[in-house]
């Protein structure tokens, strides 16, 4: 089921097989008939429920509130992107649940299913590595091979998938890439889902440690910008970039 619902800025509240979400479309979306790159956000566990603006409070829709455009640039070529921002309705949402708004979204946008991207903070991030991790060890690959990339802000241990870290085996080898943010202070157990990916295929992950205000569990504008930021510059894959010059 899809109802649109609201404009806010440049992204558009609908509702997506019963969970709210917020869509940005590129400029010239409705002029073309290209596939997009597109990223699928999922929010912290307080930003869980019926509340929508609670969805687009912090993430890729906070930057967008703010005037973002949805595009970057890397190597001097625009890259445009479709961004949803997705609303669980209840904390923890299982792969079935998450799978099935997955292929609303295809059927309904251009998306590129070549590079489409998963990302999310805290109970957000639990949900994208959860859902890669959610096939039988060594395949098929239904969910894997779904998902280009993943990018998780200090997210929660995806350890209710069996065998944990095993089934990032099958992540690595479905050739996704897995890009983790992780405060000083804020244990996540980031280092050993992407040791285990590396270890399967080099290369397919990438650690990042890093000490925003206390170094503790907070600080999202830091990494998605929005609350008045820029999202900030690391150095991922030898480039010095955000998150979203990344995932392009």
């Amino acid at each position: 089921m899809f109802i649109v619902i609201s404009l806010k800025s440049q992204q558009t509240l609908t509702q997506i097989n019963g969970w709210n979400a917020y869509v940005h479309l590129p400029a010239n979306y409705n002029n073309t008939t290209i596939s997009y790159p597109t990223i699928i956000f999922f929010p912290g566990l307080g930003e869980v429920g019926t509340n929508s603006s609670a969805v687009i409070a912090n993430g890729p829709g906070a930057y967008i509130t703010q005037g973002w455009n949805g595009n970057v640039v890397v190597d001097g070529n625009t890259v445009e992107f479709i961004i949803i921002s997705l609303q669980p309705s209840a904390a923890y949402p299982n792969e079935v649940s998450i799978n099935q708004k997955i292929q609303t979204i295809k059927s309904l946008y251009r998306v590129n299913n070549n590079k489409l991207y998963l990302t999310g903070l805290s109970h957000g991030g639990w949900c994208s590595t959860t859902f890669v991790t959610g096939d039988t060890y060594g395949g098929p690959y239904n969910y894997a091979s779904q998902i280009a990339a993943v990018v998780e802000v200090e997210g929660v241990v995806p350890d209710d998938n069996s065998p944990y870290p095993n089934l990032f085996d099958n992540y690595a080898l479905s050739g996704g890439k897995l890009l983790g943010f992780e405060q000083i202070y804020d244990g996540r157990g980031i280092p050993t889902r992407v040791n285990r990916m590396n270890a399967t295929r080099p290369g397919s992950a990438i650690y990042v440690q890093t000490n925003f205000g206390n170094g503790g569990h907070c600080c999202w504008s830091e990494f998605y910008g929005g609350g008045g930021k820029q999202p900030g510059n690391f150095m991922l894959d030898g480039v010095n970039q955000n998150l979203y010059q990344w995932l392009a």
